[in-house]
């Protein structure tokens, strides 16, 4: 992200403000790294709280070039759509007790 491009960096403070409140709620665990030497943002977000040793069911996991005009997951190699988390994130932060397969697929359709 480059420093006089502010429209990129409200966008990740919205994100970082939505994700921390998702957290907030002890239902899921969320993981934000901004990494500025490579304008990547990585987002795993997991069921429950994160535990050593245990199992982790992953609701979401996305690694997130900005380098470029468009931004793409690059786990997936696809567009990525910020529309489609702020979505998501609302619809977990309302209804944590909505399954795992169901946010799965309105995140996936979205």
């Amino acid at each position: 992200m480059q420093p006089d491009d502010t429209g990129n960096f409200t966008l990740v403070t919205q994100l970082l403000d939505k994700l921390y409140e998702l957290n907030r709620r002890s239902y899921y665990t969320v993981w934000f790294d901004w990494s500025s030497h490579t304008n990547g943002i990585y987002i795993k977000i997991i069921k429950g709280k994160w535990r050593k040793g245990t199992k982790e069911k992953v609701v979401y996991e996305a690694l997130v070039c900005t380098r470029f005009k468009e931004w793409k997951n690059g786990l997936s190699q696809e567009p990525f759509d910020m529309e489609s988390l702020f979505t998501l994130v609302q619809i977990l932060t309302e209804d944590p007790s909505t399954s795992n397969k169901q946010k799965k697929s309105r995140h996936e359709k979205a």
